[in-house]
């Protein structure tokens, strides 16, 4: 019998060191026997340390793992993507990978932490459906995520589903708080146009041809698509980490170039925390942006629930914690405009609510904020208009609820 058991439980109260006991590692590595030879698999929520390095593709990656590979297999991996590097990849797209290649070893165990929450509503279905044909009878498959009561419920009818609630411990780091003052832009917001943007990667067709668009602040737009539509890449265009190969930028009707002062009218907060921190101390971190070094940066902490971890390297927090300092980090800018990608990765539904909750007060205060996200929880809470990426198309859906 395949047993998948779901583990339902707060951040800090023992559900990642449940999950890696259960593959046989502990916070100073393997604890396995060494006779022990029954393949197991663990994929975290960074799921990009999940990708070996040694394969230049996607199908020669899951090669390693599984060396002959069936249709049945590679159903649950969008074709697109099968020629790719791994690394070039979304999160969403890295995430479908990692648990593909982890299933691929035919493991006697197998945990699953948090490893589905980037995954887009209908890549995830199908790869839950797909799950219990694939592991070997026997297999035990513990599964942890944020977001378990918004999943398609399917995962009960394929195979045994149980909850498994742990208790919860002392606190180990401060709760999010939108009690602090709501930060408004430094300076104010103005209406954003993209006017006919064109963008590919190197030796890639072109993910944008002429993508026009017109947003105004005040509102928090849900920037939505499959995973790989481009929206990461969108932000980026946006905030000016990337160059677009045509077509203009206007902000408040003037025409400005983002790459050329990046960040500068637009924030942007990375999916993944890893490629966003860079200083040596969370206070450092927040600092490194902040307009008003002392107060904003206080502000800030008190509302992510940073303040006991000021003198601690990023690197050192736990993976939701870098999560929190790369966001409060991005909201100490106090930019015009910010773009949120996946805010709540890692986050327990109380610290995603207070997220929400923060997300929309910078709305409140003027400034324009764009969200990407894969929870249609936060969706539901926030968004009063969808930006809906299909095949390069990009458009504006608006929705009655209004901030």
């Amino acid at each position: 019998m395949r047993n998948i058991t779901c583990i339902d439980g707060p951040n800090f109260s023992g559900r990642t060191t449940h999950l890696r006991r259960h593959v046989g590692l502990g916070p100073e590595g393997p604890l396995r026997r060494a006779g022990d030879q029954e393949p197991a698999a663990y994929v975290g929520p960074e799921v990009y340390n999940c990708i070996s390095g040694l394969a230049a593709t996607v199908i020669d990656e899951l090669r390693l793992y599984r060396p002959s590979l069936d249709s049945d297999f590679l159903s649950v991996v969008p074709r697109r993507i099968l020629g790719r590097n791994p690394f070039t990849l979304s999160g969403g797209e890295q995430a479908t990978l990692a648990i593909a290649a982890a299933v691929g070893l035919g493991p006697g165990r197998l945990s699953l932490d948090c490893a589905l929450e980037q995954i887009d509503d209908e890549l995830r279905g199908a790869l839950l459906s797909w799950l219990p044909g694939q592991l070997p009878a026997g297999c035990h498959t513990l599964l942890a995520d944020n977001r378990l009561g918004e999943y398609p419920r399917h995962l009960s009818q394929s195979t045994e589903y149980l909850s498994a609630d742990l208790p919860t411990g002392p606190p180990l780091f401060g709760h999010i708080s939108q009690a602090a003052t709501k930060f408004s832009p430094l300076v104010e917001a103005q209406d954003i146009e993209l006017d006919g943007v064109g963008f590919g990667y190197p030796h890639a067709e072109l993910i944008f041809r002429k993508c026009t668009l017109k947003l105004t602040p005040g509102r928090v737009y849900s920037l939505r698509g499959r995973n790989g539509a481009g929206k990461s890449t969108l932000a980026k265009l946006m905030a000016g980490v990337l160059r677009p190969k045509s077509g203009r930028f206007r902000m408040g009707g003037v025409e400005f170039q983002p790459w050329r002062h990046p960040g500068h009218a637009v924030a942007y907060h990375f999916q993944n925390p890893d490629l966003q921190l860079f200083e040596t101390s969370v206070r450092r971190e927040l600092e490194a942006g902040a307009f008003d070094r002392r107060d904003d940066v206080l502000q800030v902490a008190g509302m992510f629930g940073l303040a006991e971890v000021m003198d601690t390297h990023p690197l050192d927090l736990p993976f939701s914690m870098r999560k929190r300092v790369a966001l409060a980090a991005t909201v100490a800018m106090r930019r015009p405009w910010t773009i949120i990608d996946e805010p709540t990765l890692g986050q327990d539904t109380v610290a995603s609510r207070e997220i929400g909750r923060i997300i929309g007060g910078i709305a409140e205060s003027g400034a324009g904020v764009i969200l990407i996200s894969h929870s249609s929880r936060l969706h539901e809470l926030l968004a009063d208009a969808n930006i809906l990426i299909d095949g390069g198309v990009v458009d504006v859906e608006k929705r009655s609820q209004v901030l």
